[in-house]
């Protein structure tokens, strides 16, 4: 479906959008988490922009796999090596990975804004706010926003390296 867009790959484009908004977002999360101050004017920045990453992740990952299989069909023909294609299939894995960490980072910046957001709070998940739950539902916030951040660094990093391993002097 995202395979090419004005003669472009999608991915090479979307993939922007990732590597932009997915750090951004995991440290207003990771503020949002440690402190309580911003949590007032943050929660709908942080729910809005860990949405974007989302969609973004999921779309690079769909758009990864249909350039892969570009790449596949130019090795068949002689004009990709393997290295490169083996390059190209570590890189669409470590995407995958990208994507379902996108995925838990949407859904715990969610539930986080709904349970540490004082006004936000319904009469079910009241119960859930006293003792230690806060503190680990932090925590894991934190811990998510960090993965998203290691997840897009190693996901581009192993980008780059298919991209450009072999072709700088």
């Amino acid at each position: 479906m995202f395979d090419l867009v004005a003669g472009l790959p999608w991915h090479v484009l979307v993939v922007h959008a990732v590597v932009v908004v997915a750090p951004i977002a995991a440290l207003g999360a990771i503020v949002y988490a440690a402190s309580e101050r911003t949590r007032a004017w943050l929660s709908w920045p942080l729910v809005v922009s860990a949405a974007i990453v989302l969609i973004a992740a999921i779309v690079a990952n769909d758009s990864g796999e249909a350039l892969q299989q570009r790449v596949e069909a130019s090795a068949q023909a002689g004009r990709t090596t393997a290295e490169e294609l083996a390059l190209v299939t570590e890189h669409v894995e470590i995407g995958s990975v990208t994507a379902v960490v996108a995925a838990a980072f949407a859904i715990g910046a969610l539930l986080c804004v709904l349970w540490l957001l004082p006004a936000r709070r319904t009469a079910v998940l009241a119960g859930f706010a006293r003792g230690l739950f806060p503190l680990i539902v932090r925590i894991a916030m934190i811990l998510v926003g960090l993965a998203v951040i290691v997840s897009v660094v190693w996901a581009g990093h192993s980008g780059a390296a298919a991209v450009w391993m072999g072709r700088l002097g």
